[in-house]
This record gives structure tokens, C-alpha cells and sequence, in this order.
């Protein structure tokens, strides 16, 4: 799932019902762009042009926009997978898990 947690507004109630609905087996796997929080702010303030591309683009900032990190992902439906796990690639928040084979 690609940029998914962004459009909605509980992702503990759309994480569950994305689980019910997998397979037993099958990987759950979400990418999210990092929109919030110190990493972000830290790489849009490493470079001025991008700092300024930012400010152009987002005049009034976007706090319009849902934001859910790898890690808040694990809190809120990590123990519906096993293995679950996260990580931040290059401004990519990521998230997976599987769907124990015993659960339908």
C-alpha cells in the first residue's frame, strides 16, 4: 500500500480491517512519505532551496494532511501481524507484517 495512511482517519480501524480481509500468509507492507515530525523537518531544513520549494508549495504548512510513522503503524496494529516491523528509507516511512496462517 502505497501512501494509504494518509488517507485516512483512524488507522487502527482501517489497519484491522485491511488484516481481516488478507490472506493467512500474506504480507501486509505500507510506504509512507514522511510528511511530519523532526526527521522530516530536518531534511527540508538541510537544503535553503528546498526549505524554500517547501514553503511554496505548503504556504499555510499542512496540517490538513494525516501523518502515521512506521512506528506508529507497529503500535496500532502490529500485534494483528506477526513480524511486524519498521523502518525510515530515504524519507520512506515503512511498515510490514504477516497474517498468521492460523488466522482467516
Amino acid at each position: 500500500m502505497l501512501q494509504s495512511a494518509q488517507h485516512c482517519d483512524d488507522w487502527r480501524e482501517t489497519g484491522a480491517e485491511l488484516v481481516r480481509v488478507l490472506r493467512p500468509g500474506r504480507r501486509m507492507v505500507s510506504a509512507e512519505m514522511c510528511l511530519e515530525g523532526e526527521r522530516f523537518e530536518g531534511r527540508v531544513n538541510a537544503d535553503v532551496h528546498i526549505r524554500q520549494w517547501y514553503d511554496k508549495m505548503f504556504p499555510g504548512g499542512r496540517s490538513d494532511i494525516s501523518n502515521y510513522s512506521g512506528e506508529e503503524l507497529c503500535s496500532l496494529i502490529g500485534s494483528a501481524v506477526t513480524g511486524a516491523q519498521s523502518m525510515d528509507w530515504r524519507g520512506i516511512e515503512l511498515f510490514w507484517g504477516r497474517k498468521s496462517e492460523g488466522h482467516s
